[in-house]
C-alpha cells in the first residue's frame, strides 16, 4: 500500500516529468511488497489509463505490454482462422455424404460433428469418392 501512496506523492508533486519518470521507476521496482500488497497494487493499477501514472510507465514495460496484446490477438486469429477451416470441411463432407448416401443418422451427424482433426477429415473426405456405403466411411474408426 505505501507504494501505491508513493505513486500518488510522485504524480502530485511539482518536481519535473524527468524526476517524476525516475521516481515512479525506482518506487515501482524496488520496494520488496507482500503478495496482498501486490496484488492490491496491480488491482489498483489495472485502470492506469485512467490515471497519470500510466504515464510514468517505462517504455519496454509498454513495449512489452503491446508485444502481449499484440502475440494474444494474433493466436486468437490463428485460432479462429483453424476453427473456421474444421467447420468449413466438417460442413463439405456432411453435404457430400447426404449427396451420395442420402438422410444421414443424427449418429453420423454427431460423430462427425465432434472430429477436430484436420488429418481425420482429410482422410474422410478421400473416402468418400470410394465408399459405396456410409459404413464403408468407416466414421466409427475414428
Amino acid at each position: 500500500m505505501e507504494r501505491i501512496k508513493a505513486m500518488e506523492r510522485i504524480v502530485s508533486s511539482p518536481v519535473d516529468e524527468a524526476r517524476k519518470f525516475m521516481l515512479a521507476f525506482i518506487t515501482e521496482k524496488y520496494p520488496i511488497l507482500t503478495e496482498d500488497e501486490e496484488a492490491e497494487f496491480k488491482r489498483l493499477t489495472t485502470d492506469l489509463e485512467e490515471s497519470n501514472m500510466r504515464h510514468y510507465m517505462t517504455s519496454w514495460e509498454e513495449n512489452g505490454l503491446k508485444k502481449g496484446i499484440e502475440k494474444g490477438i494474433l493466436q486468437g486469429v490463428e485460432i479462429g482462422v483453424q476453427d473456421g477451416i474444421l467447420q468449413g470441411q466438417k460442413r463439405a463432407l456432411l453435404r457430400l455424404m447426404h449427396r451420395k448416401f442420402g438422410e444421414l443418422p443424427v449418429q453420423t451427424i454427431v460423430k462427425l460433428e465432434s472430429v477436430h482433426s484436420n488429418d481425420i477429415l482429410e482422410a474422410l473426405q478421400d473416402k468418400i469418392l470410394d465408399a459405396n456405403t456410409l459404413d464403408e466411411m468407416g466414421l466409427n474408426d475414428y
